[in-house]
């Protein structure tokens, strides 16, 4: 997921749902919010 790999891609992979995925590790995604943000304000951008 930090690689920005959609959560439920992640979780079939690992043989998980998406609720026992971030449960066990949404406290490992570093980062994200601040990537995130990048690209709400990019997208936002493209309406001015």
């Amino acid at each position: 997921m930090n690689a920005g790999v959609d959560p439920t891609e992640v979780a079939e992979r690992a043989g998980n749902s998406v609720e026992d995925l971030m449960a066990k590790y949404a406290k490992r995604l570093y980062g994200r919010a601040a990537i995130a943000g990048q690209r709400i304000q990019a997208l936002l951008g493209e309406y001015d």
